[in-house]
């Protein structure tokens, strides 16, 4: 979850794509073991295949750089790390202006694209082309806009709620408007 909150945050996506992502994300994980499942691929092809449903394409070459950078950024703290087997992976020294920098060798880059494009159909298949995601967000801002919420810092606090339970498997067991509720 760190990682596509990190991928989203280097194209500037906004919360809800992101989401929508993590969503798709969460249906997959439950049906492939972790085992079998190249979590950073099926991350990648995810946020790649949902910024394009929500207008914000951006071409593959990008989604790889992107890929790979956060991928040397794993690595390079999960080496920092290795003392403490407990210590979550935050992605914290990744930047805008490193991930800019970076250049990915064509041979790995043209794999990555093949590899992104492959399991993009295979995302797409285990979820029966099935692309229309109702999020939380749209009833909280409904909520809001008609002032059905009592205050401004309830709709804050609420939306926060929101966009943490994404990060969860909440979202597979109750119904966006529950959530928003």
């Amino acid at each position: 979850v760190n990682y596509m909150n990190k991928f989203g945050s280097l194209f500037k996506l906004p919360q809800t794509t992101i989401s929508k992502a993590m969503y798709i994300f969460h249906i997959i994980s439950k049906q492939i073991s972790f085992k079998n499942l190249n979590k950073f691929l099926y991350a990648s092809a995810c946020m790649f295949l949902v910024s394009k449903i929500d207008d914000f394409p951006k071409s593959l070459k990008h989604y790889v750089r992107a890929h790979e950078y956060l991928l040397n950024i794993f690595r390079l703290e999960h080496i920092k790390n290795l003392s403490e087997s407990d210590q979550e992976i935050t992605f914290q020294d990744a930047t805008v202006e490193g991930f800019k920098n970076y250049i990915v060798k064509s041979q790995v880059q043209t794999q990555c694209e093949e590899a992104i494009r492959s399991v993009e159909k295979d995302i797409l298949y285990r979820i029966g082309y099935d692309l229309e995601i109702d999020l939380p967000y749209q009833y909280l801002d409904y909520w809001n806009q008609n002032n059905l919420l009592p205050s401004e810092e309830v709709y804050q606090a609420a939306y926060s709620y929101v966009t943490l339970s994404m990060k969860t498997l909440v979202p597979l067991y109750y119904e966006p408007r529950v959530i928003a509720l």
